[in-house]
């Protein structure tokens, strides 16, 4: 995180890459966010997803909650709401308060019968936007309790 901090992007990226690679879900995490924003790296849509699906998976609620904007704002991915609540409901079980808002937002979108329609959230744009998605700001591991 420090060399992140102090944009030194090809180090944070060799640290979080070796950590990911070993599964630490938090660096895979803060590789999704560096993919996503272009920062210290190409700008790649699919390998910020692969990251944050890794993460995701490992029961990360900050990962789950970026893949369901993915995909309810189609970045990266075509829109679709059905796979956004997946992501939000994942994320929102574990108390994540913009998954849970979020949730409320796509369950209303599919109750009215839309699978695919693109709801921009209140502080973001879809994907045509010329704003930027939400800040990459990379997650600090929490403390090791020795």
């Amino acid at each position: 995180m420090e060399a992140f901090e102090a944009r030194d992007y090809a180090s944070a990226w060799f640290r979080f890459l070796g950590l990911a690679r070993m599964g630490d879900p938090e660096s895979q995490f803060n590789l999704g966010q560096m993919y996503r924003r272009g920062e210290g790296v190409p700008h790649d849509l699919v390998e910020a997803r692969r990251w944050y699906e890794a993460a995701a998976a490992q029961g990360l609620d900050e990962a789950q909650f970026h893949l369901g904007v993915m995909w309810e704002l189609g970045t990266g991915v075509p829109p679709n709401l059905v796979e956004a609540r997946r992501g939000y409901a994942a994320a929102a079980r574990t108390g994540h308060t913009r998954a849970r808002e979020a949730l409320i937002r796509v369950d209303n979108a599919l109750a009215a019968g839309r699978t695919r329609t693109v709801i921009a959230a209140p502080d973001e744009k879809p994907a045509a936007s010329p704003r930027p998605n939400p800040p990459a700001t990379p997650r600090r591991p929490p403390p090791s309790g020795n």
